[in-house]
């Protein structure tokens, strides 16, 4: 074994006395010495760190959907978007219900909103749709005669 000079650091062994670090101040007696690994570890368990919460983000968007769909359903042209749009929330809302351990209330509405949202749009296209036409057809029934506005456009 070689003769090494004393580490700064203290012995190897702790329970060892050995020189201390010309940059620790002395302590008073009385006082014990700070000890990093007897701190308590903030935020921390003893295996690391806590894994992040699982997020309800696919319960989150079925529901957006369903506010959305069903928003878009009583806009004339637009609801056929919504129409569209049912499906999509649906499945989240489905997929998002059935996962395990995650809250239940927003998928729940994300898919009845999503599926009440289909059934209006699809009652708005029919109600917009006749009702455009009936009142094109009133329109042309109304309409003077194409003889008499040609006449009157020419002047006669």
């Amino acid at each position: 074994m070689t003769n090494l000079p004393p580490s700064p650091y203290g012995p190897a062994d702790p329970t060892a006395q050995g020189p201390q670090s010309p940059y620790s101040a002395p302590q008073p007696s009385g006082v014990a010495e700070y000890d990093p690994r007897q701190q308590p570890q903030h935020g921390y368990t003893a295996g690391g760190p806590t894994p992040p919460e699982r997020g309800q983000g696919l319960g989150r968007a079925a529901f957006i959907i369903g506010i959305a769909s069903m928003v878009a359903a009583f806009i004339p042209i637009v609801n056929v978007l919504s129409f569209a749009l049912g499906p999509v929330g649906v499945v989240l809302g489905g997929i998002a219900w059935a996962q395990a351990g995650r809250p239940r209330a927003q998928p729940i509405w994300g898919l009845a909103l999503s599926a009440v949202s289909m059934l209006v749009s699809f009652v708005m296209i029919f109600v917009f749709t006749f009702g455009a036409l009936f009142t094109l057809g009133m329109t042309v029934e109304s309409a003077p005669a194409l003889e008499t506005v040609v006449a009157i456009a020419l002047g006669a």
